[in-house]
């Protein structure tokens, strides 16, 4: 009797659950970026779209779950990097992953340079604050800047002239990124340190002090591209990610 009732009870949940998700609907702002994205874009959009919709148990996707019912008679953004900037802040958590990749693919193509947004980031109200993740990253972004800006100093004292003229074009940028990671924490910023420490083995001539320059470079940009993935407020989500444009634009 126990396990009669025991599978009966299995089965009214799941009968629940397949009539609760009986009309699933796809997400908007994915939706609204798939409507304004070329061809070579559709199919990662529409994959996380049909993730995130659900699917039934025999794999077809729900009728309901096409992304042109929830763009129907609605304004879309504009195509390319500012449209996903316009409907950043309603992607969900679990798919900043793939717009993110999305906006750098547009800022690869676009062939210009992403501004930088003026943001300020709200003190944390308590530590599990959504808030407080973005503080705690925005300020090891900074931090992770002026390791680089003081690594700039060492790259120069052996680099050749084209090494140190490469050394100031990639520094002017992040001076430009740290002004408003500082900007962005206000009172909360740190301040540098006298010196920093660095994973990779110090230069000892030119050739060395390029690969250091490179190395820490893609170190710095994957960061970047890390924190506009997992951010987690509006104003730190536009900051991070148009600094990861910014700095990957040409």
């Amino acid at each position: 009797m126990k396990r009669f009732l025991t599978i009966l009870m299995a089965a009214v949940m799941a009968a629940f659950t397949l009539a609760a998700c009986a009309n699933p609907s796809p997400n908007e702002a994915l939706s609204k970026l798939l409507a304004v994205a070329p061809e070579s874009e559709k199919p990662a959009l529409t994959a996380e779209i049909v993730r995130l919709c659900g699917h039934h148990k025999n794999s077809e996707i729900p009728k309901s779950c096409d992304p042109a019912a929830a763009t129907a008679n609605i304004d879309l953004p504009d195509a390319g990097s500012s449209g996903v900037l316009q409907v950043l802040a309603d992607v969900p958590q679990e798919s900043l992953p793939v717009v993110v990749n999305l906006y750098l693919s547009y800022v690869a193509s676009e062939q210009t340079t992403p501004d930088l947004p003026n943001v300020t980031l709200d003190p944390a109200r308590s530590e599990g604050d959504a808030r407080a993740a973005a503080i705690t990253a925005a300020k090891a972004a900074l931090e992770a800047e002026y390791a680089f800006d003081y690594a700039v100093g060492i790259i120069e004292a052996f680099g050749d002239e084209q090494v140190d003229n490469a050394a100031d074009g990639v520094d002017d940028r992040h001076e430009a990124v740290a002004e408003k990671l500082r900007e962005a924490l206000g009172d909360q910023a740190p301040a540098r340190l006298p010196a920093y420490t660095f994973n990779q083995p110090l230069p000892t001539d030119s050739a060395t002090a390029q690969s250091f320059l490179t190395e820490l470079t893609k170190e710095l940009d994957a960061l970047h591209v890390h924190d506009a993935e997992a951010a987690t407020t509006p104003a730190w989500r536009l900051l991070s990610l148009s600094i990861a444009g910014y700095l990957r634009a040409k």
